[in-house]
């Protein structure tokens, strides 16, 4: 299969995966929404972004180094072996550390039951055994993606079922969690007739877990950041607060991941040993083309048409959800830059220590900004996102200014196109008063012009 046929083959079923996957989730928000209600909604989204946390702990790093080192060498099974044994055991011993120090600590750090907490992170702490990184470094995803469809889908059927009272918020959390639990154990039994237990020593051990530290330190502070400002609503306001501002939350990180299911596939070719700087550039221009071309303009549009769309979804109706909509698009737009040319690009030319650095600095930001924008400046619920995107917009722009010398040109030209076809679809929204047509009107001008920048560009990313 050429490179050309497996990226579209690949980018393609992983984006039909993420559909299903992501919009099946916005339909079990509004019928949990319904029957939880807002407050234990609420609630139980803050003891979800709790545990999220602790799964960072485990070291999401890991699973991309183990990636980059398969990838050196994929046809050695002894290689491939020893990177997977080292993978399972380094992620079992933090497993194990975190659940030991969580004992004494469950209780405080969310308020639930020490031995819900417990049941629910041992739960996810199935994630031990996620082989994903192998579906990447050996180009499987086509596989990856019928695995993710699988899990997503049955959790989902369970979740409308079971969950229909107050009293299901719990069997709500364990649900959400066990369906990622699911496909991470459907990774592993799909690779472990392909590779064998190879027991690591200390050294070893210890070696790749020196190797790994600043993909573990990146990875970590990026989903402390995503997942700082539900549990700061929580703490500057109500349970109720973290209930409504969940909600276009959720969209919004929805949206992401359908994103990065494409560049995830790109990130693959990357880290084939026969790419270059040309193919490197065009990979960067599509990713930014593809991802920031879906995000730029549901952020402008959002001021005028999120209240409509929020509450056609989740039939719930809040004005302000047309500037928090707006507000947590741009910062999932601050995301996928600093995802693109940190976490992909600087990575893979092992510049690890600058993403570091900048994450650091986008973590300890967003607590100061956001805590500041909601108790000091009186800029209520909206002050934690806009501190939060201050930090990150400043942390992509560092990312970008670094990377630039491993591409042979930044995606200027994209990045332009896409906001200038953004401002004239909102403009376009602007005047019209009927949501339904504002947003049908404005889909058709912004593809109109995204169509005309294709026919005029001869270098446009998605031609040969």
């Amino acid at each position: 299969m050429t490179r050309r046929l497996r990226i579209i083959k690949g980018a393609g079923l992983l984006t039909l995966t993420e559909i299903v996957s992501r919009f099946f989730p916005l339909i079990i928000i509004r019928q949990t929404k319904d029957a939880l209600g807002l407050e234990a909604f609420g609630e139980m989204a803050v003891l979800l972004a709790t545990i999220d946390i602790l799964i960072q702990l485990i070291g999401p790093g890991y699973g991309t180094f183990a990636a980059i080192s398969v990838a050196k060498n994929p046809t050695d099974s002894v290689h491939v072996s020893r990177v997977a044994s080292l993978t399972v055991c380094i992620r079992a011993i933090h497993a194990a550390v975190i659940l030991l120090l969580l004992i004494p600590l469950a209780g405080h750090l969310t308020g639930q039951n020490t031995g819900i907490v417990l049941g629910l992170t041992a739960l996810s702490f199935t994630t031990v055994f996620d082989f994903d990184f192998l579906h990447t470094s050996l180009q499987k995803m086509n596989s990856y993606s019928a695995l993710v469809f699988v899990s997503k889908i049955t959790g989902f059927v369970l979740i409308i079922t079971q969950v229909t009272a107050p009293a299901d918020k719990f069997l709500y959390c364990a649900l959400v969690l066990g369906t990622n639990s699911a496909m991470s154990l459907g990774t592993f039994f799909y690779h472990k007739k392909h590779i064998r237990w190879l027991r690591p020593d200390r050294p070893s051990l210890y070696a790749f877990a020196i190797e790994s530290l600043p993909f573990n330190l990146g990875m970590i502070t990026a989903g402390l950041v995503d997942r700082l400002d539900l549990l700061m609503v929580k703490k500057f306001f109500t349970d109720t607060a973290a209930g409504t501002y969940a909600i276009p939350l959720k969209l919004a990180q929805s949206i992401t991941p359908l994103l990065l299911s494409v560049a995830r596939v790109f990130f693959s070719e990357m880290l084939a040993s026969d790419v270059d700087s040309r193919l490197i550039t065009k990979i960067v221009r599509t990713e930014v083309l593809l991802t920031l071309g879906v995000l730029i303009p549901i952020c402008a549009a959002s001021y005028w048409t999120g209240p409509y769309v929020l509450n056609v979804i989740f039939a719930i109706d809040d004005p302000s959800y047309g500037i928090l909509l707006a507000l947590l698009t741009l910062s999932q737009f601050a995301s996928c830059v600093i995802h693109i040319f940190g976490y992909q690009l600087l990575w893979r030319y092992q510049q690890g220590q600058i993403v570091i650095r900048t994450m650091g600095f986008v973590l300890l930001s967003s607590i100061i900004l956001g805590g500041l924008g909601a108790a000091t400046f009186g800029l209520g619920i909206f002050g934690i996102p806009l501190g939060i995107i201050v930090a990150k917009l400043v942390a992509g722009v560092v990312l970008v200014k670094a990377a630039a010398s491993y591409v042979d040109v930044l995606p200027s030209k994209e990045l332009g196109v896409i906001i200038g076809s953004s401002a004239v679809m909102a403009a376009v929204i602007s005047q019209i008063k009927n949501p339904a047509i504002a947003i049908t009107c404005g889909l058709a001008t912004y593809l109109f012009l995204q169509a005309a920048y294709f026919a005029l560009a001869k270098d446009h990313p998605l031609k040969r």
